[in-house]
């Protein structure tokens, strides 16, 4: 909670937003709170300023919001006096799910959002479990998430699970890069359709004529949009690629890791020979193609003349769809966190 104050500096009046830091009273009487009768003993969160806080600490078991809470669960509202979470003092069932003692959070319809599970469960046919171990980095917070219709939006399959033709293992981690939403470990993510987001593979499998393995990324139509290769390099566009590569929607390539230096006409461009981008860390060791199959840009493999200009090999090289240079950048390493 701000509270705004003035302050006199010289000849200068300053107004200024304090933080009101939040104080815990108890309830002598019954008293209402966003809409909701709490009894004495109750303890409510309060800011110096004497505006309500944003959570309660129930002294009784009490029905609120059609769920009976036991004594001691702590329940935390929006300024609408919309439940956004509750810590529950033991494993609890929501909507047919038995959610584990700890932190869950809900929609303002009263959905679950996230929760943490106290064991195996089945929705809609796949069987969910706890986040399996990981290793190093951050975990997300909740075994499993939702969209607000109810469908799961990230979980962890119990079991190896068939999905639109396509196997994917049990207990996997998805990695999604350093600092996406302060977590870079999950389960499966999930497209409100149904569909996988992003998965792991439980074997190598042919999708739309590529065989790919591990983690997967896909478009919400089911098309593959990155993926890692199977086989240690394969012909796509008359170019060797391997590793790791993103398609278009149109199945396309998009982009690759040359296996080899690759000429565009008189131009040399370099092979990656880890096998291995780190566009999450802002690198750029990738080629681009056009939907044409066209290369688009690269890596120059050797110095060239651009106008009178000499270009240093490491640079990035930009191609219109004739194959002419339209740009050169210096190649940006990126930055390592």
């Amino acid at each position: 909670m701000f509270k705004k104050i003035i302050l006199l500096i010289g000849c200068w009046m300053v107004v200024v937003d304090v933080y009101s830091a939040p104080g815990v009273k108890t309830l002598e009487g019954d008293t209402t709170l966003f809409g909701i009768v709490f009894p004495a003993g109750t303890e409510v969160t309060y800011h110096n300023g004497g505006d309500m806080g944003d959570y309660v600490k129930l002294a009784v078991s009490q029905k609120i919001r059609g769920v009976i809470w036991p004594a001691g669960t702590t329940l935390w509202f929006s300024e609408q006096g919309f439940l956004r979470k509750a810590f529950i003092v033991k494993d609890t069932d929501f909507g047919g799910i038995t959610f584990a003692k700890g932190n869950v959070k809900f929609f303002d319809s009263g959905k679950v959002a996230q929760g943490n599970l106290a064991h195996d469960v089945e929705i809609n046919g796949i069987k969910f479990t706890k986040h399996a171990d990981y290793r190093g980095g951050r975990r997300a917070a909740y075994d499993i998430s939702f969209f607000s219709s109810g469908k799961v939006s990230e979980g962890t399959f119990a079991e190896n699970t068939e999905i639109n033709g396509m196997v994917f293992k049990k207990k996997a981690i998805v990695y999604m890069g350093i600092g996406y939403n302060g977590a870079d470990n999950y389960g499966t993510l999930f497209y409100e359709n149904g569909g996988v987001a992003i998965g792991v593979l439980a074997h190598p499998q042919e999708i739309n004529g590529i065989k790919f393995q591990d983690q997967i990324k896909f478009y919400e139509n089911g098309r593959v949009e990155q993926g890692i290769l199977a086989e240690q390099a394969i012909r796509i566009n008359d170019v060797l690629l391997h590793g790791q590569i993103t398609l278009y929607e149109s199945g396309k390539v998009k982009d690759g890791l040359l296996v080899e230096n690759t000429k565009v006409g008189d131009i040399t461009l370099m092979a990656n020979t880890s096998g291995h981008r780190e566009d999450y860390r802002g690198s750029n060791d990738i080629t681009e193609f056009y939907e044409s199959g066209k290369i688009k840009s690269g890596i120059l493999g050797e110095p060239v003349t651009i106008s009178g200009e000499k270009v240093d090999a490491g640079w990035i090289a930009e191609f219109d769809e004739n194959g002419n240079i339209s740009k050169v950048t210096p190649f940006n390493p990126g930055v390592v966190y």
